[in-house]
């Protein structure tokens, strides 16, 4: 596909100006829902519980986010953005502060190229190899203090260590961000809202609930960021 081949495919987003920088990031997951019901999502356990957290401090996650100019445009470092996220930092309640999980898996080998900005490889320990694969994006700026993302992501996550067959997951983000008054420190602000949509994919074993599914989504996520600037 043209997508995988450096300087084809579809071009990256490009912000407006006032992102480039790096940005403090506080993210909140603020409602989970299942539009096709429970039974229709196949890691439904998993997800249960992170619902069962939802308003409670502990679903805090803090990270860094880079956005830099390439080619007279301004865009995400999204390399160094996966990264950040995957070893974001939680917050806890009863010391009133960030710490880093121990219990994370690590983050490595991350691949991204600006040339070719709709492929993203990286390996999370143990074994774990992911490969991330945009397949349609869109962008506008309605206003000068407002910026709507739309990506769809095939996500690939493959087990190194064992014969299984890959589990494919489709995602598509859609973000509203909002160029809001600086803090009482004169930082810039951004204010977003994330939305995840997860579908099935007709590999494995969920050709049968990806067919019942009819190409809707089967959980979403609605994630509140707050961005700041550090630099």
């Amino acid at each position: 596909a043209a997508s995988r081949i450096p300087g084809y495919g579809m071009p990256d987003l490009y912000f407006p100006a006032y992102f480039e920088g790096t940005w403090d990031c506080i993210a909140d997951i603020v409602d989970i829902r299942f539009p096709l019901g429970e039974d229709m999502v196949p890691n439904i356990e998993e997800v249960k519980k992170v619902q069962d957290f939802i308003g409670r401090p502990e679903m805090l996650l803090r990270y860094n986010q880079s956005y830099f100019k390439f080619r007279d445009h301004v865009i995400a470092d999204r390399g160094r953005n996966t990264e950040s996220v995957r070893k974001a930092a939680r917050f806890d309640p009863k010391t009133d502060s960030w710490y880093m999980s121990g219990g994370r898996s690590d983050i490595g080998d991350v691949r991204w190229d600006p040339t070719n900005p709709n492929m993203l490889n990286y390996v999370m320990n143990p074994g774990q190899k992911y490969e991330v694969l945009v397949t349609k994006r869109a962008f506008e700026s309605p206003s000068p203090d407002v910026y709507i993302t739309s990506e769809v992501v095939r996500q690939t996550q493959t087990d190194m260590a064992e014969m299984k067959a890959p589990v494919v997951k489709q995602v598509k983000d859609q973000v509203k961000y909002r160029h809001i008054s600086p803090n009482e420190e004169g930082r810039e602000r951004v204010q977003a809202i994330l939305i995840s949509n997860v579908y099935l994919t007709p590999e494995g074993d969920q050709l049968e609930s990806y067919m019942r599914s009819g190409g809707k989504p089967v959980t979403t996520y609605r994630t509140r960021i707050l961005m700041t600037k550090w630099s």
